[in-house]
């Protein structure tokens, strides 16, 4: 029997999946931004870090004095149960 999730929580969590999903929408975006328009939103950063791993954002390195940058998944990346990513193959 798989736990109870809290509905509060459940909500700020599709809240910052969809914060992420529009933010992140035009490319790459810094933590800094992320972390400063997620206080804006009102929204907790742990909870927006669960929402990073749950959609399987991308999370990289800019460069020595640039700080990461988190960007959406390819489309050719698909999140399979355990959150782990796979690679797609896709066939035209």
């Amino acid at each position: 029997m798989a736990p109870q999730e809290d509905p509060e929580e459940r909500s700020a969590l599709d809240a910052a999946k969809l914060f992420l999903t529009k933010l992140l929408a035009d490319g790459p975006v810094s933590t800094k931004h992320i972390r400063a328009d997620a206080e804006g939103a009102v929204l907790s950063w742990r909870t927006v870090q669960r929402a990073q791993k749950g959609m399987g954002i991308d999370a990289y390195k800019g460069g020595m004095n640039k700080g990461w940058f988190w960007m959406l998944p390819s489309k050719h990346t698909k999140i399979n149960e355990d959150g782990r990513k796979e690679n797609v193959v896709l066939f035209y």
